[in-house]
């Protein structure tokens, strides 16, 4: 598939993290896959976590380049039962430096009335991921908890995404609405991140660079 990228600030009337100065390219499809995701998530729940993490590979384990790993773990994930029957979506992106190990950021969006910790999740994916690899030490699971926006601050993991009352009505409907509308945003531009162009060039050919949950089918009518 032939990959699209811009530096454009917005991209489907979204915000995107392309840097300061606009010095970021970003790739389309992965963003997409990240907004469908998102959008179908609040739609189908009231609340929805949004968790952001890094998977990285033991520096001396011999990779085969492939990615099997990273299917391996989110079908694990799939199975595990603290979030088996939960409804969830996710999106990876896979990047590489010339000389080292491929790394992958992730983002997971959950029914937010059935888990409401980031950490939680985080350390439950840290104990999968290191299974995989027989390794004992945590920490290749970076839990994403100490990022910065592009001011400077510090930018919080798990933020739960709210949909507006039914309930609410007048200055309380439009307040909630307004926060609904800043969080969603807020997700999507962090979660932007995983579509930047660089470090993709280093996938071996014929391994795809990124993959997502599969969406229900719709019908167009």
């Amino acid at each position: 598939m032939r990959r699209e990228y811009s530096s454009s600030s917005y991209y489907r009337m979204y915000e995107m993290n392309t840097g300061c100065d606009q010095q970021y390219a970003f790739c389309h499809q992965i963003v997409d896959r990240i907004i469908d995701r998102i959008e179908h998530m609040t739609r189908r729940h009231n609340k929805v976590l949004f968790i952001r993490f890094d998977l990285r590979f033991p520096r001396d384990f011999p990779s085969d380049e492939s990615n099997n790993k990273i299917s391996r773990f989110w079908k694990i994930v799939g199975e595990d039962p603290g979030l088996e029957g939960m409804h969830f979506h996710y999106v990876w992106a896979r990047e590489q430096k010339a000389a080292e190990h491929q790394h992958y950021h992730c983002v997971i969006m959950l029914d937010g009335n059935k888990v409401q910790s980031y950490r939680k999740v985080l350390s439950r994916f840290d104990a999968i991921w290191r299974g995989l690899f027989d390794f004992k030490v945590p920490g290749l699971v970076w839990f994403c908890d100490r990022d910065r926006d592009r001011e400077g601050s510090s930018v919080e993991n798990g933020i739960m995404i709210r949909r507006p009352s039914r309930h609410a009505t007048g200055g309380k409907r439009e307040e909630q609405e307004d926060q609904f509308r800043r969080d969603k945003d807020r997700c999507i531009s962090w979660g932007s991140y995983l579509a930047k162009q660089n470090q993709k060039e280093f996938a071996p050919r014929r391994v795809r660079y990124y993959g997502a949950s599969q969406l229900p089918l719709t019908v167009t009518r």
